[in-house]
């Protein structure tokens, strides 16, 4: 295994990971998941599983990532799957010594109070909380019982792959949605066998917690990249956002819609947005994501569509947009060139018309209404 290089001292712990993010053109995510993180208990943060076959191949690696995020400090729950010699012949005792991370190990034999205690006392000692457990016993088990512990809502695999492989491609799926994704990647040949069976195991422990919780699979080189970008560097799976319409919102919250538009486009909508009436409304149940659409001459259009950085992250953007496709056939919507998401419309369109100010996109549209719903979105009044 390679040397480790300690840190400089006079680095501060905020700006180790802003910096490296920034390299890679990912500051301003990193800023955003660092104060995210830092705002939950810190036994909230996450729980990274280990198994012996990573720990032969690429503990180095691991150990990398972990010290910058305990330098921030986020104290992940590493959870190592092994035999019980694997720790002592892979001396990852002296290796963690080695590079300065102090640490306690657990073993499998206590109960959850008695780990919660453990993980509590160890972060506050700032000490990385190992727990110990055999490759024997039920994953499923093992890790809905710990996430419901712990609250956590995130659980990351640490492979080799990293992540669930498309076959075509030879790139990891960025993000499945269980609800509209599962039974299609496990009845067609889009991911091998032992993918296949690894994504059943992440739905059962998805499914089995009684709260919402996540799983991402990604190499030990770029934990990093998942845990602070939007993007992600792996394969997150989840159930599902849970996506309400106007006809079942029992009542309207405007000021949390308000702060979700303006977060997400970060400005100030005009006085007049709120006294528009919309047709359609679509709604994220926590209100991390929203689209208004109005009815125009036998089309639909998107007026707004609001998805925070958060949720863009948790792939709620693209479950809005399954639903509005779904339900609205003969669609319209535009978007300043210069906004983050209009490269992405470019990929959802059958169509687009540039301005100096605006790009008209459409979907489903017979020739000769388009240019209708050019002028039709062209004249509407600015949101901000």
């Amino acid at each position: 295994m390679s040397e480790i290089i300690p840190f400089r001292k006079q680095a501060k712990p905020q700006d180790l990971v802003l910096r490296f993010m920034h390299s890679v053109g990912h500051k301003k995510d990193a800023a955003f998941y660092l104060n995210l993180f830092t705002k939950t208990k810190p036994e909230n943060f996450a729980i990274i599983v280990l198994e012996e076959d990573i720990l032969r191949d690429d503990l180095d690696a691991i150990i990398f990532e972990i010290r910058y995020l305990m330098r921030l400090p986020l104290y992940p729950v590493v959870l190592i799957r092994s035999a019980d010699d694997v720790i002592e012949n892979l001396e990852i005792d002296s290796y963690f010594r080695k590079a300065k991370i102090a640490f306690n190990i657990l073993s499998d034999s206590h109960d959850n109070q008695e780990k919660l205690n453990f993980i509590k006392d160890k972060i506050k000692r700032r000490e990385l909380p190992l727990l110990h457990s055999s490759p024997k016993v039920n994953i499923v088990e093992e890790l809905t019982s710990l996430a419901h512990t712990l609250r956590t809502g995130k659980v990351l695999f640490l492979r080799r792959s990293g992540g669930i492989v498309n076959q075509e491609t030879g790139l990891p799926l960025n993000l499945i949605n269980l609800q509209f994704e599962k039974d299609s990647l496990l009845t067609t040949n889009v991911i091998n066998i032992q993918d296949a069976l690894f994504l059943s195991t992440c739905d059962e422990i998805i499914r089995s917690c009684d709260h919402k919780i996540h799983v991402s699979i990604v190499s030990p080189n770029n934990l990093l990249r998942e845990l602070f970008t939007v993007k992600g560097a792996g394969s997150l799976i989840q159930l599902g956002s849970k996506i309400i319409s106007d006809k079942k919102i029992p009542e309207l919250d405007p000021r949390s819609l308000q702060k979700l538009i303006e977060n997400s486009f970060e400005q100030k909508t005009n006085p007049s947005f709120f006294q528009s009436s919309f047709d359609h409304i679509y709604l994220e149940e926590n209100y991390m994501g929203a689209a208004l659409l109005r009815e125009h001459d036998d089309m639909t259009y998107l007026s707004t569509f609001a998805v925070g950085t958060e949720a863009r992250g948790l792939g709620i953007g693209r479950d809005l947009w399954q639903h509005i496709t779904k339900n609205h056939s003969r669609l319209f919507w535009r978007s300043r060139p210069d906004m983050f998401i209009t490269h992405w419309y470019t990929k959802q369109c059958d169509g687009m018309h540039r301005t100096k100010d605006w790009t008209v996109f459409w979907k489903g549209l017979d020739p000769e209404e388009v240019s209708k719903a050019i002028s039709y979105a062209i004249k509407q009044k600015d949101d901000f």
